[in-house]
């Protein structure tokens, strides 16, 4: 892959506000160069972003999160299941 700009830690984006978010401009700041400078642009001061660190206590609570709510689905699942057992079964006598 070659070395863009987007990838480098010298580079940070410009953002522009709209209505509801943040829309990329495909420009930015260069921290070497000080100057603007395109997002898919190269030169030889590219420092490589470093990789960034996944925060398992965040993911383990989106996980519970999710699993409660799973949960709670499956039991008025349940629910409604015995709920049509019991009409089936009053109907056929």
């Amino acid at each position: 892959m070659r070395k863009r700009c987007f990838c480098c830690a010298n580079f940070t984006e410009y953002y522009l506000m709209q209505n509801y978010n943040f829309a990329m401009t495909g420009y930015g700041n260069c921290k070497v160069k000080k100057q603007r400078v395109s997002r898919h642009g190269t030169c030889a001061d590219h420092k490589q972003k470093p990789d960034r660190k996944i925060n398992y206590h965040c993911v383990m609570e989106e996980l519970e999160n999710t699993l409660t709510k799973l949960n709670g689905i499956k039991l008025i699942l349940d629910e409604y299941g015995k709920q049509t057992e019991i009409k089936e079964l009053t109907n056929e006598t």
